[in-house]
């Protein structure tokens, strides 16, 4: 009782000094915590300046966590941004589209924090004697760790913006096959962050190798890669589990191709190179 009458004490003077208006304006409860974000909708980001809105919403803790607790609301969003993606993404407002949709997908499965896991030196070369298992131990999320369904989102989150950076790879480096370098004229578009951009395109491309030297054992595509990966991880002795534990780490930057030049090519739109 002592604490209610302290804290109803403390907003009194509060409504005095500042006005109702005010006090609503500084939304108590919101700067508190002590309500919830609702998840945004398509509609929030229509018009001139959606995209820049949804990179900013997409920057705050709290509209992540509403899409994480509304996956309709998500899917929604990623609906709504694959509509504003024609291939090739060759105009500012799809490569802003194609950057949103792999943030969105990073941010809402933990594949961020994936990302942020991965120090510099693990991106080249590749330490290819190291064991997958090791190395991923060492990388996952505390969140993720040991929860099949967050897993799987977490890969999937990853191959999906694998995807988007492949395309945002290209759109700027149009050579047949690309070269890994920018072609004179094309860019990111304006505000985007190219060393971010760089990073994660990287992570992402190294977790779709990881998912398709385990599908080459698994043969069962991608979804059963992703359970192989997990029980390789957490449930070694589960009679499914068709994949070594000693299996090592496959090198992507090794061999040359398309998918490779797209990411190098992001990496030299950030003014860094990546160094088979």
């Amino acid at each position: 009782m002592a604490r209610v009458k302290s804290v109803a004490l403390i907003l009194v003077p509060l409504l005095f000094l500042a006005g109702c208006t005010a006090i609503f304006d500084f939304n108590l409860y919101r700067d508190l915590g002590l309500d919830k974000t609702a998840a945004p909708t398509p509609s929030d980001y229509q018009g001139a300046g959606g995209l820049d809105k949804l990179a900013e919403d997409l920057s705050s803790p709290a509209v992540i966590d509403a899409l994480k607790n509304d996956p309709a609301a998500k899917d929604a969003l990623v609906t709504f941004l694959e509509g504003l993606i024609t291939l090739p993404v060759d105009q500012p407002e799809e490569q802003q589209a194609a950057i949103l949709l792999a943030d969105l997908e990073l941010k809402t499965t933990s594949g961020e924090d994936f990302v942020n896991n991965i120090v510099t030196a693990m991106m080249a070369p590749i330490d290819t004697s190291v064991k997958v298992v090791d190395l991923l131990k060492s990388i996952i999320p505390a969140d993720v760790a040991g929860d099949k369904t967050k897993f799987t989102a977490m890969i999937a989150g990853l191959l999906a913006a694998n995807d988007m950076y492949y395309a945002l790879g290209q759109s700027i480096d149009s050579d047949l096959g690309g070269d890994g370098v920018v072609d004179p004229g094309k860019s990111l578009p304006p505000g985007a962050n190219a060393g971010d951009i760089a990073q994660k395109a990287g992570v992402a491309f190294l977790a779709s190798a990881i998912v398709a030297a385990v599908d080459f054992v698994a043969t069962g595509g991608q979804a059963e890669a992703i359970a192989q990966m997990f029980n390789l991880l957490y449930d070694p002795l589960n009679l499914d589990t068709l994949v070594d534990p000693a299996m090592t780490m496959p090198d992507p930057f090794s061999t040359a191709g398309p998918e490779l030049n797209a990411v190098k090519a992001l990496y030299n739109a950030a003014g860094m190179a990546l160094t088979p």
